[in-house]
């Protein structure tokens, strides 16, 4: 579980935004549960080294950067048009459709987009040469525990939430622990409502807030067959967004803390949003992510949520 505050050449060696190489990949829970946070991984016993230090600094940096939909050292972001892109960079080394779209990939500046049907970025791919200098430890002592890990193909991509809106994903190939390339996802640009065959989840609150304490559950009705529940976001109109991917809530719910976040009990499960006291008095919504194995999301949100 994760708080933020709300401010802000191998150009395909995924097939899928979130699938690696293939189609035969899956989702896994990291395999520490009590230390799913993208917080307070522990320290090593010695003193990181210059190399070490840069390459804290650049994962810092790439995340700053993937909360408003960048990626470090790529002029364009998500949301933006291909057509922008092309108007500055000109054609494309390759084009091919993969995944929840269409990729446009770019090696003179070592870039790829993933665009939607109506030409929109959602997925700004990096493969520049000091990603290379970027380890799994690096990662990790910056920002913990990845909330989602997928491995496919001899691919294994850790996935941290970055904010509300986005998604960092950070790619390595077979059993280099170096970091292959990294990836700025927007979820909500893979909609693609005319393709989808099933309706949007929707949320039901079961236990009102501050009935029984300060925190309300709430269960999902209709999530979409072969969907993963990515994440799980309190959405409040000011203030600060709460994101937990759903391995996340899972491990909340075998390990229970206090504070803020989400959790998951039973199957099928209950969801349960514990909150501070600090918070009450906020409306705001639950928003509920999956995605499938291409990595193509179907959204569902909540009526209006007020904490008491």
């Amino acid at each position: 579980m994760t708080h933020y505050r709300a401010w802000g050449p191998c150009a395909l060696l995924c097939s899928a935004l979130l699938a690696g190489c293939g189609t035969n990949g899956h989702l896994t829970t990291p395999s520490h549960p009590s230390a799913r946070s993208n917080t307070g991984a522990p320290k090593g016993l010695h003193s990181p080294s210059a190399a070490s230090r840069d390459a804290a600094a650049s994962v810092r940096q790439w995340m700053q950067a993937a909360e408003v939909g960048r990626a470090v050292g790529v002029l364009f972001a998500d949301r933006q048009n291909i057509g922008q892109v092309q108007q500055a960079w000109g054609k494309a080394s390759s084009q091919n459709g993969a995944g929840a779209g269409f990729y446009f990939t770019y090696d003179k500046h070592h870039a790829a987009f993933g665009t939607n049907v109506g030409d929109q970025i959602f997925d700004v791919r990096s493969f520049a040469a000091p990603l290379k200098n970027i380890t799994l430890q690096d990662i990790e002592s910056v920002l913990g525990s990845p909330g989602l890990v997928r491995r496919a193909d001899g691919t294994t991509i850790d996935l941290y939430p970055a904010g509300a809106s986005y998604q960092l994903l950070w790619v390595f190939s077979g059993s280099d622990r170096t970091v292959s390339h990294a990836d700025v996802v927007w979820p909500r640009g893979t909609v693609d409502l005319m393709a989808q065959n099933f309706p949007n989840p929707s949320i039901t609150v079961k236990t009102e807030p501050g009935s029984a304490g300060s925190f309300f559950t709430f269960v999902v009705t209709a999530p979409p067959p072969g969907y993963q529940l990515a994440e799980l976001e309190w959405l409040p109109t000011q203030g600060t967004a709460v994101v937990s991917t759903g391995p996340q809530a899972e491990g909340r719910g075998q390990h229970p803390g206090r504070g803020t976040g989400f959790s998951a009990h039973g199957l099928p499960p209950t969801y349960r949003f514990q909150y501070s006291p600090a918070i009450k008095g906020e409306t705001g919504t639950v928003r509920v992510i999956y995605q499938n194995v291409p990595g193509t999301a179907i959204i569902g949100s909540s009526s209006a949520i007020t904490l008491k």
